[in-house]
Order: structure tokens, then sequence, then C-alpha cells
């Protein structure tokens, strides 16, 4: 938490992660975590939104590599992917 008080996002996910690895039931990392990838998620979806096909797959993809145990988010991150593509 005191890295993403003080405005750390990579830092405070690096934390939360090995939160993780150490306990993989942790529920104030998991809520983290998600919120995390939920925000990764809005960012990719927001370039896509504005056109910037090639910016919404960079964020999509780094979504998806940086929440490898969330299976729900690596599926949007890959939706995302794909219709950045055909675009």
């Amino acid at each position: 938490e005191y890295a993403t008080k003080l405005g750390l996002p990579d830092a405070a996910r690096r934390e939360y992660m090995d939160v993780l690895k150490l306990d993989p039931e942790n529920t104030g990392a998991l809520t983290a975590v998600r919120t995390m990838a939920a925000e990764d998620l809005a960012d990719a979806r927001a370039f896509f939104d504005q056109g910037n096909y090639i910016g919404a797959d960079q964020k999509a993809r780094e979504t998806a590599e940086s929440y490898p145990m969330l299976n729900d988010v690596i599926r949007q991150a890959e939706e995302l992917r794909a219709k950045a593509d055909v675009e």
C-alpha cells in the first residue's frame, strides 16, 4: 500500500505480486492487483476509442503480461488486441 500511496504504481504492482507469490489467496493483494489491471485495461480501451490502435495493442499486451494469474484480464486484453489488429 505504501508504494501506491506514494504514486508508484509499478513498484506497488511488483510488491503485490510478491505477496501473491507467497500467499495466492491474499484478498488485499488480489483486490489491489485487480484494480490495477482494470485501470490498465481502461487505458488500453481509451487508446482504442481514440483511434490509437497501436497504443491500444501495446497497452493490452503489457496488461496481459503484467497480470499472468488473472485469466479474465488476459482474455479481455487479447480480445482488445484482436480488435485493434482489425482496425
